[in-house]
């Protein structure tokens, strides 16, 4: 399977899982698939009236040490983009990411799970840094979803680089 198929199936269970959490506010318009020129991978409106919207990304890869680099100039691509929606958002707009929780049995790619993987990447940035950037788009959370175990543990930004415990688990 190749990369855009793997972080579109991570989307698509990722979800089915909110749904099932009644995580989504379904009366507003969201985009889960791909990245466009008007949205990102995943954009939606949550319960708590916080228009969210992520840059997914898989370890699952012969790219794998790309995908955190490619996190960063998609999350800064992101901020320039002002669609009609996110405009009515504007002071509960928040970017983050979503990555796999999940280890990957195929060959040539990273055996970490899909925290392990990106907090070791991540920790390779010094945490000012990590931070500084964070704050420059306004990333809040870091959504680690498990397709095994149909769960989503959601992180701060920095939380998760400080491999805090998550904000909220859903499962």
């Amino acid at each position: 399977m190749v990369r855009e198929q793997k972080e579109q199936k991570l989307i698509e269970n990722f979800k089915m899982t909110l749904l099932k959490h009644d995580y989504i506010d379904t009366k507003f318009r969201v985009n889960f698939g791909r990245n466009t020129k008007d949205f990102a991978d995943v954009e939606f409106v949550s319960k708590e009236g916080e228009y969210i919207v992520l840059e997914a990304k898989t370890h699952h890869t012969r790219d794998a040490h790309n995908t955190y680099h490619k996190l960063f100039g998609e999350l800064l691509k992101e901020t320039g983009k002002n669609t009609h929606i996110r405009s009515k958002f504007q002071g509960k707009l928040s970017y983050g990411i979503l990555i796999p929780d999940d280890a990957c049995d195929i060959d040539y790619v990273p055996k970490d799970d899909g925290m392990t993987f990106y907090q070791k990447q991540f920790n390779n940035i010094p945490q000012e840094i990590f931070k500084k950037f964070g704050n420059l788009v306004n990333a809040k959370y870091v959504f680690v979803y498990s397709e095994n175990k149909q769960k989503i543990k959601i992180y701060t930004w920095m939380g998760f680089y400080n491999n805090e415990k998550p904000l909220r688990i859903l499962n």
